[in-house]
This record gives C-alpha cells, structure tokens and sequence, in this order.
C-alpha cells in the first residue's frame, strides 16, 4: 500500500503548484494531537442556510491536499452546495499519514477526531447535522466503514473508493441504526485486493453483502452495465443495486472490471482508473438521498442507468458537441476548476455546439453542469486543449 501511494502522491504533488486550488486551514487538539483539516466552502454557501456536509478522506501515505486536488470534490461541491472537510491523519513509526480504520490499528482516537470535528465544524457554519457523510480512498474508505459502525449517529451514509470493510470491526460494528454504503473497487486492485484477505478485510462483495443483510435490503442485487463511454481507459464498470432497505438506506457496489487502486473520473490519472463515470459526482449522488432521518427523495430511488447525454470530442480545442436525448430543453452551465460559472445557457433536444476556442477558455479541465426541466442536474468533466 505504501509504494502505490507514495509514488501516485509524489507525482499529484508536482502538479499542485497553486494554493489557490485548496481550501482554508484549520486545527485544534484532540485528545493530546493537534489534529489539521482543508475546509472547502461552497461558491452558493448561506450561512442562513442548514448545508450538508462530506468528510474526505486520505489513504495511506497520502495527505488532505492531495485528496482535494486528486477527488476534485471541491467543483462537486460547488455545483450542488455542500461543505466538504479534509482531515489528515497521524504518522505512523514510517512518517506516512494513516487513519485507524481497524485494518490499520493503533491507539490514536480517529473516531473521537472526526466527531470532534464535525462538532467544531457545526459550531463555527451553519451544518445539516442530519446531513453528514464520510467517503474516502483506501484507508480513508476503510476508516469510512468503522464510522458507519461507530460513528452513526452522526454519519447518515458512508461510500469508500478501494477500500474495504475490516473484519475487526465488524466484529464489533454497533446497530443501532441503519447506513447507507456505497462501495467503488478495482477487479485488478494490487493494493487492496477485490477478494478481500482472510482474517484482515472483505472481499468488496463480501463487504456488501455484509451492510445488505445489516440494512435488511434485497440479497441478489439488480445490476447493469454502465456505458463504456471511454474505450481507451482499459476497463468497464458494473453497477450493482441492493435497493431499498430499512428507514430507506441503499446499498450500492460500483464494480470497476480490471481498474485498479484509482478513483473513477479524476482529474489525475495514473494506472488503470475508469473514465466512464465520475465517482465524486456518483457518491454526492448518493449521499443527497439519505439522512440521519432516513430517505430524502419520495418514491423509487433506484438509479436511472443512463441520462442520455453524450459530450464528444474530448478533450477538444474547438468544438465541443452536446447530444442531448431529450423531449423538452434544459440548461447548460459551464464551471472552471475555481468553480466560478463562465457560460449559461439554454440547451436544447439533439446536437448543441459549443465553441471553446475564445480567450474564456483557457487550457484545462472544465466541468459542465446539464439540468433537465425537472430540475435533476449532471456534472461532466471536459478538457480545453
């Protein structure tokens, strides 16, 4: 797990040459540690308004600002107001950063900080405390899974991104109250393997298997193939629906066949990392369905496979064409990496050109929020060459 990490990190780090691309700093001490988070606050944050709020956390070896940047949640957050918060963990004896997830044990009160923090956090901006959810990468996904356990009454819904449910807390993992899980794994994982290692963590099925009978959901999931969108990324995805359970908790497997220890859609790619979804808009997805209260949306939850949208050529220096299968018109809104909106307009059924090549498009990444006239929303990543 290290090597992976230290050489993906090493290389995020070279790219992250602008502060402006993080959040504002903060710390205080738990428990003996002065403990340290990124807070990234919304373009449309009211502090008159309760908001949601998303824990993002790192993996092994890694650090918060190289989650940030490696997520790129902060333009999920802006387009669908939210705070996200990225705490770092410890050193271990090695001087690598960790979480004490169970399958990396220790005697350091992660669980304690990461409630404290959400008390800080809810003291100082105005948070949907119903509304909490905690993701993260590797350990950070492991260490999202003890949360689940033993955090949740605070923690409404949890998704981990190659990581995996440790069997020493699920040994002792409380119910008290259901969870939603979502859970993102590479077939081809060398990291944290997919069939899970006996005596240390699940298998990613086995795992969700496990919050599947937790959560009283069906047992045989429905499952489809997602579209493979890119063909030049080397691997496709399977998605498999548990449906609804109890106080309507979802439990959810994203299958990524042949990915590896990446996450889907991000904006830096290194090994075998799925382009045919985006797993920071799939999980904010998720996670805006649930709260601490049970379901937020009426009626059937169960994801629609496809919104018939496609986005070609991309990356582009032109123009960039939109196919759109709808009956009725909708609207395009076009975000930079600061999240600020540099276009707003109507789109229409069938084919929208967009011409990229003015001096408002600079070279880089993009991200294009299309929303129907129902108002449900979709956020696409497109580069400027």
């Amino acid at each position: 797990m290290k090597h992976t990490y230290t050489f993906l990190f090493l290389t995020i780090g070279l790219l992250c040459f602008s502060s402006a691309l993080f959040g504002q700093s903060g710390s205080f001490m738990h428990d003996g540690i002065l403990r340290e988070y990124n807070l990234h606050l919304p373009n449309g944050y009211d502090a008159n308004t309760p908001t949601p709020l998303v824990l993002n956390l790192h993996g092994y070896s890694s650090n918060n600002l190289q989650q940030e940047y490696y997520t790129g949640f902060n333009q999920v957050s802006d387009i669908n107001n939210f705070i996200v918060v990225y705490p770092n963990g410890t050193f271990d004896n090695e001087g690598f950063r960790y979480w004490n997830s169970g399958f990396i044990s220790s005697g350091v009160d992660d669980v304690g900080f990461l409630s404290a923090l959400i008390d800080t956090l809810a003291n100082q901006y105005n948070i949907e405390t119903t509304q909490v959810y905690s993701t993260g990468m590797s350990n950070g996904g492991f260490m999202s899974y003890r949360l689940a356990c033993e955090l949740e009454d605070k923690i409404a819904a949890i998704a981990s991104v190659t990581g995996a449910f440790p069997y020493e807390i699920a040994n002792t993992c409380q119910n008290t109250r259901p969870v939603s899980v979502m859970q993102i794994s590479g077939t081809a994982d060398p990291t944290v393997n997919y069939n899970g290692v006996a005596g240390s963590y699940y298998s990613a099925e086995g795992g969700i298997d496990y919050w599947a009978q937790k959560n009283n959901t069906l047992l045989v999931p429905k499952s489809v193939d997602l579209e493979d969108i890119s063909t030049q990324d080397n691997c496709t995805t399977t998605h498999f629906y548990y449906g609804e359970g109890d106080n309507g908790t979802e439990v959810e497997l994203y299958r990524v066949n042949g990915g590896e220890h990446t996450w889907p859609g991000a904006s830096f790619i290194i090994g075998v990392t799925s382009e045919d979804f985006n797993a920071s808009r799939t999980i904010w997805s998720f996670f805006s369905r649930h709260s601490l209260n049970g379901t937020l949306v009426s009626g059937t939850k169960e994801p629609s496979w496809t919104n018939n949208v496609s986005i070609f050529p991309n990356p582009t220096e032109d123009i960039l064409q939109l196919q759109v299968e709808w009956k009725e018109s909708g609207t395009l809104e076009v975000f930079n990496l600061m999240g600020q909106r540099i276009l707003q307009q109507h789109l229409m059924p069938n084919t929208n050109n967009l011409s990229i090549s003015s001096k408002n498009w600079s070279t880089g990444l993009y991200v294009i929020k299309i929303s129907d006239s129902n108002g449900k929303s979709w956020g696409y990543k497109v580069m400027k060459k």
